[in-house]
C-alpha cells in the first residue's frame, strides 16, 4: 500500500497526475493508467445567477447554475421542485414574491443558493373614456399614439382627441416599478 498527501498550499483547480510503475521480480514494469485529480474547494462553488431580481408579470427570468463539476441540479420554486436542469426559466402572470433556490451537487459536496424574485404587476386594466377624454391606467409615464404615430405633446395620464375620422389610439403606461403595458381603443367618427 502506498499513500501520498498533497502539499497544503495547493489552490483549488490544481491538477495532480498520478502514474505508477509496478515491478514484479526482474520483469519490465507494469505502467498504470494516469489518473488526474483536480483539487476542488466546495466553499468556492459560485452562487447561481439571474438577471434582474425584479421582473414584470408575463416577463421571463432566465437563471443559470451551471458548474463544470456539478453532477445534479435541483431548482425549487417556493419550496416545490420544478426542474433538474442546469438552467431554469421562470415566467408568471401572477404578481408577487417568489422564493427560488437551486441545489447543485458535485462529487464532493452540495450547495444551495437562493434568492427572492419579485414579479411586479403590469399597470392598470384598460383605457376609460369620459367627457374629458381617454384616461390611461395609473403609472408614472405615458406615451400616447394615434394610428401608430406618437403624439409628443400629450404625455399625461389623460388624452384629449378630437377628430372627425376613425382612429386607433393606444398608450404605453410605465408603472412605478418600471413595468410597461400597452392599452388601446378604437374611436369612430360618431364619438
Amino acid at each position: 500500500r502506498y499513500r501520498i498527501t498533497p502539499l497544503s498550499n495547493l489552490s483549488a483547480g490544481t491538477t495532480l497526475s498520478n502514474t505508477a510503475s509496478i515491478y514484479f521480480d526482474d520483469n519490465d514494469p507494469v505502467i498504470t493508467n494516469t489518473y488526474i485529480h483536480t483539487l476542488y474547494d466546495c466553499t468556492l462553488l459560485e452562487p447561481w445567477t439571474t438577471g434582474n431580481p425584479l421582473i414584470c408579470a408575463n416577463d421571463v427570468a432566465y437563471m443559470s447554475a451551471f458548474d463544470p463539476m456539478a453532477t445534479a441540479y435541483a431548482w425549487y420554486l417556493n419550496g416545490a421542485l420544478v426542474s433538474t436542469d442546469a438552467n431554469y426559466v421562470f415566467t408568471s402572470d401572477v404578481p408577487g414574491d417568489y422564493a427560488i433556490a437551486c441545489e447543485r451537487t458535485t462529487p464532493f459536496c452540495s450547495a444551495v443558493s437562493e434568492t427572492t424574485l419579485s414579479n411586479a404587476a403590469l399597470p392598470g386594466t384598460a383605457l376609460t373614456m369620459s367627457a374629458q377624454g381617454l384616461q390611461a391606467p395609473d403609472g408614472v409615464q405615458w406615451m400616447w399614439y394615434v394610428n401608430g404615430v406618437q403624439v409628443t405633446d400629450q404625455t399625461g395620464q389623460w388624452f384629449t382627441y378630437s377628430a372627425s375620422e376613425n382612429a386607433e389610439i393606444w398608450v404605453l403606461t410605465v408603472s412605478e416599478n418600471g413595468c410597461i403595458d400597452r392599452k388601446s381603443t378604437r374611436l369612430n367618427s360618431s364619438h
